[in-house]
This record gives C-alpha cells, structure tokens and sequence, in this order.
C-alpha cells in the first residue's frame, strides 16, 4: 500500500465529478486488499451513521424507515481514513471517508439495480463530540 494510491484516492474523492470512478478505485486499490484490510481499528461509528441515514433517506423519499445494518467501520489512522460496508434492508452499501478532508462518499444499491453515490461532510464537532463520549464511558 503505497502513499501515492492514498494521495490519488484522496484527490479524486475531492475533485471527480463521476463518484462511480472514485469507488471503483478504491475497490480495485484498496478494498479488495487483504494488506489494507487488516490496517486499522474499528471507529467511532454514529456521525457517519448518521450521513449515511440521511443519503438513504434523500435518494428515497418514500422510504418509511432507515434501519442500517452491519456496519462496522474501521478506521487506518495512518490515512487518516475511515471505511466500511453495510445493509439497509436488501441493499448493500459502503462508505469511505478521510478525516482530514472531512469529505466522504457512500455508495449503496437500490431496488431497481442502479448503484447511487453521495459524497458528505460529518461536522467535526459531531466526531469529536462522540469519541469524548465514548473515553469518558470506558
């Protein structure tokens, strides 16, 4: 795992206008890795539970209800990155963010077969807020 594929993964991420050509490089550099997989520790997980409920809902606005299943980020301090994979209802879905960029993108299925994208922001404050959270409960 090369700093210069993190580098790249972060430029597109910021600057690509088709999020299909941001995830599908990170699946062919990264998540299909077993080297980047075992990087890591599992994250702090609501903020970004939260954008992800949030995209589903506004790419589903008929949708009722939002139940988010399986999701178990893990987080590479090293990039400074957070991913991970997850289900709502029949749909698989998956998340990449870099922290320092406070940007990142979600992909998820949907019932008629097409794949959506959404980048997002998680507002510091919200991140820090929950790590101080969960130090203080240990």
């Amino acid at each position: 795992m090369t700093l210069l594929l993190v580098e790249e993964l972060r430029r597109k991420l910021a600057t690509e206008s088709q999020f299909a050509v941001t995830w599908e490089y990170f699946l062919d550099h990264f998540a299909e890795k077993p080297a980047f997989l075992e990087r890591g520790s599992w994250a702090v997980r609501d903020p970004i539970l939260r954008c992800i409920g949030e995209c589903y809902a506004k790419a589903n606005p008929k949708a009722t209800q939002v139940a988010i299943d399986g999701f178990c980020p893990k987080e590479v301090p090293e990039f400074k990155m957070i991913h991970g994979a997850f289900r709502i209802g029949e749909h698989w879905g998956g998340v990449l963010y870099f922290q320092d960029l406070d940007m990142g993108l979600i992909c998820f299925t949907q019932a008629n077969g097409k794949v959506m994208y959404a980048r997002f922001h998680v507002k510091p404050e919200a991140m820090a807020a929950t790590r101080a959270a969960r130090a203080a409960a240990n």
